[in-house]
Parts: C-alpha cells; structure tokens; sequence
C-alpha cells in the first residue's frame, strides 16, 4: 500500500488561497462590525433618552402646575407619592419632592424629598436647592451621557424641557413637555 503525501508545493498554494480567502472575509466583516457598533451606540442613547423622558412626563402627570421649579440641569416637582395618595374628598396629599439633576459627570439623576407629612395642603416654598449625597445614594441614575438638561415652566402648568444625550460620535436630542394630572382639581 503506497501512501501519497501532499507536496510542499501543493502545501503553499492551499495555504496562499485560504489566506487570501480570510482576507476577503475580513474586508467584508470589519465594516460591516462598525455598522453594528454605531446602530448599537445609537440605539443606546435613544434608549436612555426615551427612558429619562418617560420617567420625567410619568412624575409630571403625579405633580401641582404650582409648585415645578425648573432651571438649567434641575427640574424639582411636588408629588402625591408613588403610587398617589388621596384624602377622603380625592384631593391629593402630597407626599414629596421629585426632582431631576444633571450632575458634573453628565448623569440626569431621579432623586425625591420627603415632606414632614403628607398633607393636602402644598407647601408656600419649592425646595428648589440640588441634592444632598444622601438623597442622590436613595435616587437613581436614569441616563449617562447628558450633555444638557435644560427644563423650563410651560405656559399652563406644565414643563418643557430638552434633554441633550451624546455617546461617541452620536448625539441625540429631544424637546419633550408634560402637564400636571391635577390641575385642573386644585
């Protein structure tokens, strides 16, 4: 029985066309990998931006058009709690402070502030100062990446607000506002 090997020869030359052949799965491969990544980063930031934005209009919908303190990278709303409380006559008892604040670090945090007790009546003063450590360590981040957080009052109680977001090349803007649930009840 005679055994035939493969020649050097034959060797290189299958050796030169699967190279060649990984070289061309390669110039297919790598641009089509950046694609993924730059739809993966937008899809990303989309995500966190609608995210922050739901949050923010679901606290809106829970707060008095009278008590909103907005200005650049904080947004501070009276709340009824979560989920809200009502007296006997379904006039919300207000329970906290909400607020919303884009930090140094370009993270838009959830945060509340309890009130000495809940209450129908709404407090004379918003406290509208940032958050303490203590407050941010119970908040929550909603999104990283902000670059700006601009809220401001809206003509009937309401908030407008445009949150900017940004990872990589990708940036991501969106005006958004929200009114009240409760106001026409107060």
């Amino acid at each position: 029985m005679s055994r035939r090997a493969f020649t050097l020869v034959e060797v290189m030359i299958s050796g030169g066309l699967l190279l060649t052949l990984i070289a061309l799965s390669v110039q297919v491969f790598l641009p089509a990998l950046g694609i993924w990544r730059r739809n993966q980063a937008k899809a990303s930031v989309q995500q966190a931006a609608l995210s922050a934005v739901y949050r923010i209009r679901h606290d809106l919908g829970q707060s008095a058009p009278q008590l909103v303190h907005a200005r650049e990278g904080i947004l501070i709303l009276l709340s009824a709690g979560e989920p809200p409380s009502f007296d006997e006559h379904g006039q919300p008892l207000w329970s906290e402070w909400v607020g919303f604040w884009l930090d140094d670090r370009e993270r838009l945090w959830r945060f509340t502030r309890s009130l000495a007790a809940p209450s129908a009546e709404q407090p004379t003063v918003v406290a509208s100062n940032p958050p303490t450590p203590a407050e941010l360590a119970r908040g929550r981040i909603l999104a990283r990446g902000v670059k700006s957080f601009l809220p401001s009052p809206g003509p009937t109680g309401g908030v407008r607000y445009r949150l900017e977001l940004q990872e990589g090349a990708f940036r991501y803007e969106l005006l958004g506002g929200g009114n009240t649930a409760y106001g026409g009840q107060l």
